[in-house]
């Protein structure tokens, strides 16, 4: 499927990957991943993150927007910290498996955290 025109919309989730590169957003779909990424860092972001809460998240994304469950799981925040790295941060050994299980996580992602 090729976008004719600048104003097509093309459906992320059809299956076809040319989707992924549409070139106009509804602006309804913008701002539900803001708050997508917005509830998913509060989740992930805090020593009192839930291994059941992650699985949740990562059960409805794999089965409402699965084209993008890898870009949500390795999303980072300002500083390039992201799910895995709040994880292992906090020893929240839990959580690590569930990210790790979807295999989707880039365990190769570093932080912008300078080392002494």
């Amino acid at each position: 499927m090729e976008a004719k025109d600048k104003d097509q919309i093309m459906d992320i989730n059809s299956g076809d990957e040319s989707a992924m590169y549409h070139v106009k957003v509804e602006p309804s779909k913008v701002s539900c991943m803001g708050t997508v990424e917005s509830n998913w860092f509060d989740s992930v972001s805090t020593t009192k993150c839930r291994s059941d809460v992650i699985r949740s998240y990562i059960k409805t994304f794999r089965t409402h927007i699965p084209v993008l469950l890898e870009t949500i799981v390795n999303l980072s925040d300002a500083e390039g910290n992201n799910a895995l790295h709040y994880a292992v941060t906090y020893r929240n050994w839990k959580v690590v498996n569930v990210l790790l299980n979807t295999g989707c996580v880039d365990v190769n992602l570093v932080n912008k955290v300078r080392v002494h």
